[in-house]
């Protein structure tokens, strides 16, 4: 798992914007502050130590978020009911109404 650091080159957010990270440690529920690359400007920031990203909207994957896993050991799940899918670190459980996804059997690709 990578680690918020000062400095960190290759920080990113789950949808996939550059991360800076100015401070680390700050007081405070979201101790590490940085900015996100938007384009054409980099807007303030601010993270909890696991990557999660300040906002008014309770929602538990925000876009915002830093990843931090290692994308090589990400897991697809859906939901049976809404097919809603989500990425988690391999070794993740979500609830019984959650299956794994294969990407191959989603993707309809043969062997």
């Amino acid at each position: 798992m990578k680690k918020i650091e000062v400095g960190a080159q290759d920080l990113k957010t789950r949808d996939g914007r550059d991360v800076r990270i100015y401070a680390t440690g700050m007081p405070g529920r979201f101790p590490v502050h940085g900015s996100i690359n938007d384009g054409d400007e980099w807007n303030v920031a601010t993270w909890t130590d696991e990557g999660r990203c300040y906002s008014t909207v309770i929602r538990k994957d925000m876009p915002s978020d830093i990843i931090l896993e290692d994308d090589s050991k990400l897991v697809l799940w859906r939901h049976l009911t809404t097919c809603e899918v989500r990425l988690r670190p391999e070794g993740y459980t979500l609830p019984a109404d959650w299956e794994r996804v294969d990407l191959k059997d989603l993707a309809g690709w043969d062997e």
